[in-house]
């Protein structure tokens, strides 16, 4: 089994609630967690950027910056652990500096595991991480600062009637993703689907969440999941979803990260990109052809 790849920036170090996580996460697998720590300093984009790189002593600080903060991260996962009597994870890093720390993360990351967990980035960034790892189908699941219980829920979001993904390849991903989760964590699976009217069709309404509910039970029997509890919440996703979050108790909210097209490999989405900006729990977003 792969170790846990946890994504962190060394200007600070995670939260207390992030990293209690990354540790529950590698505890349940019984696995070391590997720390890939991004250090991009945009000051050093400009005049002086090729100068650095060779400058000894600056390599020299930036070293002894990046040993003194991997110091005072073990410390801190050794607080964590022996608050929580678990045994300490074995600890590795791994240092990416300069503007191409995203593809760098992406490439190390090829053939080595199927989900990166990752604590607090900005969404440019997120969204450029989510494109880079879509072309090697690994996972991303982004954590908040909203501590899990000792077993965390997850909600699935599927869409098997979306028309740009006809074999529903996003939702078998996605329900395979909540299946491994189910039992890294411990908790229990939901699966929620959005029927949402536009209201140039209101006069069709009944119809339509009929014909959605019937595709929806279709996809439910044809994939054995006919035990696993389903929310069926009115509304566009952005604003259904939180709502299906809270009521489900969900720690996690499992989706879709890529265009439901087999034509494209990468991120795109309306819903993806608004929860971002709020989320209403830990995001796990995963691309199309994981299974």
């Amino acid at each position: 089994m792969a170790p846990v790849f946890f994504l962190t920036q060394q200007a600070a170090l995670p939260s207390r609630k992030v990293l209690r996580k990354v540790i529950q996460f590698a505890t349940a697998l019984a696995q070391p967690i590997v720390v890939l720590v991004e250090d991009h300093r945009r000051s050093e984009d400009h005049a002086f950027a090729h100068f650095l790189s060779f400058n000894s002593d600056h390599i020299e600080k930036r070293q002894a910056e990046f040993e003194a903060w991997t110091s005072k991260f073990k410390d801190f996962v050794i607080e964590l652990c022996e608050e929580e009597e678990v045994e300490t994870p074995t600890l590795s890093y791994e240092h990416f500096k300069g503007s191409h720390w995203i593809a760098q993360v992406a490439k190390r990351l090829v053939d080595h595991t199927d989900l990166l967990l990752a604590g607090h980035f900005n969404k440019h960034d997120i969204q450029t991480l989510l494109t880079e790892l879509a072309k090697n189908d690994c996972d991303l699941l982004l954590l908040s600062e909203r501590s899990w219980p000792s077993h965390a829920n997850m909600l699935c979001a599927i869409d098997p009637l979306h028309r740009g993904d006809a074999k529903s390849v996003v939702d078998k991903a996605i329900v395979s993703r909540g299946s491994k989760l189910e039992k890294t964590l411990g908790g229990k699976m939901t699966l929620v689907y959005s029927r949402y009217v536009a209201p140039y069709l209101s006069r069709y309404r009944a119809e339509i969440l009929s014909n959605q509910k019937a595709g929806i039970t279709d996809f439910i029997t044809a994939q054995k999941l006919t035990r696993v509890p389903l929310l069926l919440p009115e509304g566009n996703p952005e604003t259904a979803l939180p709502k299906a979050v809270k009521q489900s108790q969900a720690a996690i909210l499992i989706m879709g990260a890529c265009k439901r097209s087999m034509s494209s490999q990468f991120w795109s989405g309306s819903t993806v990109d608004t929860l971002l900006d709020q989320p209403p729990c830990d995001l796990l977003l995963v691309n199309s052809s994981n299974g």
